[in-house]
């Protein structure tokens, strides 16, 4: 996942330099931050195991 792919375009990076780590280019706001968060979860579920196959022993 890209950031440019989540904020349209943008294209943000982070940058670490003698221990501090800061953002570069166009700094992130709160509300880029929660967009970000849901991206991510959205993404992770895709590769969550369904409960109800679990509970019948019937894992991947």
């Amino acid at each position: 996942m890209r950031f440019e792919d989540v904020w349209g375009g943008q294209a943000p990076y982070l940058w670490r330099c003698d221990g501090k780590t800061e953002w570069y280019g166009a700094v992130p706001t709160p509300g880029d931050m929660e967009l970000l968060a849901r991206q991510i979860e959205t993404f992770c579920a895709l590769y969550e195991q369904d409960p109800r196959q679990e509970m019948c022993g019937m894992g991947y």
